[in-house]
């Protein structure tokens, strides 16, 4: 993929994520506990522009990570969120999502997100499945991901922590 691209549908496209994408409501939200809750890397270490510019700058140099910003037609062409997919195998990749702008929550903005990536990914033969691992009392991503055609494949549970307690993780594959 051209690091130029652009994948959209209705109001919503992603793109790769560069520098110049990052504003104060992006790092602000990822240290406010409502919206960090399930990422437990981010909320592990107080992000400022230099944390993320470090981690746009690892998944830029990464040839087996795509990160892509997510906006909005109604977003003042600023970032609301982004998404991941990291190649496991040459087979398997793994997917996250994170929708930071809270304006946008509740509008099935992931579900398009996580849906445009996948098909994406499996069209341009990035991977044959893809893996989201989603703690079970993630209601938003559970929905998002069954809504955009994921199928559970199993739950792990206390195998993981959350907030230093055991939790259950559901496991949802997309593809072949």
């Amino acid at each position: 993929m051209n690091i130029n691209d652009v994948i959209s549908i209705e109001d919503i496209y992603l793109k790769i994520l560069h520098s110049e994408d990052i504003h104060d409501t992006y790092i602000n939200s990822l240290n406010d506990p409502k919206v960090n809750q399930f990422l437990v890397t981010v909320k592990s270490t107080f992000q400022t522009y230099s944390t993320v510019l470090e981690f746009i700058n690892l998944n830029l140099m990464s040839t087996k990570t795509y990160f892509f910003g997510i906006w909005h037609k109604e977003s003042n062409n600023k970032i609301i969120g982004t998404i991941k997919l990291d190649q496991h195998t040459d087979d398997i990749s793994n997917i996250g999502i994170c929708l930071f702008d809270q304006n946008f929550w509740n509008k099935k903005i992931g579900t398009t997100a996580i849906s445009i990536i996948s098909k994406w990914a499996i069209k341009k033969k990035i991977a044959k499945k893809i893996v989201a691992g989603v703690y079970l009392e993630n209601k938003a991503s559970m929905k998002a991901f069954s809504n955009a055609g994921y199928k559970l494949i199993r739950i792990d549970s206390c195998k993981y922590l959350l907030d230093n307690l055991p939790t259950p993780v559901a496991f949802l594959e997309y593809g072949n």
